[in-house]
């Protein structure tokens, strides 16, 4: 049982840790970065079946991708006293 605010925080965690990594490539090819775009959705706010579920973290995906990519898109649960997030993050609704 983990919260919507919860996943939303360890998911940014691991976004944040793998953007900071540098990846040194082969033959002096230089280095390259990874960025992560996840979606969140959690039962039963936002399904009651895996299906469900699913299509809603997928559709949350695609809306953390269409904004800029590298971002974690959930849904922010109405009285939450979360401050604004940063460029990187996205809650919707």
């Amino acid at each position: 049982d983990t919260s919507a605010d919860t996943a939303f925080d360890k998911l940014e965690q691991i976004r944040a840790s793998i953007e900071g990594l540098k990846i040194i490539l082969p033959k002096g090819q230089g280095e390259a970065t990874l960025t992560v775009s996840a979606g969140i959705a959690t039962f039963p706010a936002d399904g009651t079946n895996a299906e469900e579920l699913i299509d809603e973290a997928d559709a949350r995906l695609f809306r953390a991708k269409a904004g800029g990519r590298n971002r974690v898109a959930g849904r922010l649960t109405l009285g939450s006293t979360r401050p604004p997030q940063p460029s990187g993050l996205e809650m919707t609704g």
